[in-house]
């Protein structure tokens, strides 16, 4: 088996919170303490991570995206939001960075909340 290098660089997304609706920041918060309140599924199908600011999202490659789409209508996250993840994994983002002091990004619909 080849080796392979330790550190491995991916792209990441750096997004302000403003393109997530107030629910869709409340869900994702549950989400990253593990407080499910979807009927289907129990779980988040990406790995969350919160802070004061925003979250960290660990997001699939493209070919897995598709499977979990489901999963993000039934966790109850907006269209949008549904459609920014897929935007940031179309685009070859691995993480997505929703950071309150984050830039507004063209093209993505904003919520004032």
């Amino acid at each position: 088996m080849p080796k392979k290098k330790l550190l491995q660089q991916y792209k990441y997304a750096d997004v302000s919170t403003c393109h997530i609706t107030q629910k869709d920041a409340e869900l994702l918060e549950q989400a990253a303490k593990q407080e499910y309140t979807a009927v289907e599924p129990k779980e988040f199908p990406f790995t969350i991570a919160a802070y004061p600011e925003g979250f960290f999202i660990s997001l699939p490659g493209k070919n897995d995206f598709a499977e979990n789409l489901r999963n993000l209508a039934a966790y109850g996250l907006s269209k949008d939001c549904v459609k920014l993840f897929r935007r940031c994994v179309n685009e070859g983002a691995y993480v997505l960075r929703l950071d309150a002091d984050a830039y507004e990004v063209e093209g993505i619909k904003k919520f004032d909340w």
